[in-house]
């Protein structure tokens, strides 16, 4: 967290395990990492995970600035990509 706090900038990915070719699915991320300040925010994470509320925890989120999402399962090598508007 120290590393986000000062260097906002990141990048993940988030991808079904498997070693058949045929069937990877995953995305790829990258954006701002912000704290989720906004009473909206906050209400979507509780009402997903309620028993959170109660450590009263610092929340974060991912403004997202790209996203490639493959899915080979509609063809080999199959990709989907998201920009964020200027």
């Amino acid at each position: 967290m120290r590393n986000a706090v000062n260097y906002p900038m990141v990048a993940g990915t988030v991808a079904l395990e498997t070693k058949t070719v045929g069937k990877i699915q995953g995305i790829q991320f990258a954006g701002e990492m912000i704290r989720a300040d906004s009473p909206k925010q906050q209400e979507l994470y509780f009402k997903a995970f309620p028993y959170a509320r109660v450590m009263n925890p610092i929340l974060w989120c991912i403004r997202m600035e790209r996203c490639k999402m493959t899915d080979n399962r509609f063809g080999f090598g199959k990709k989907l990509i998201w920009k964020r508007e200027s």
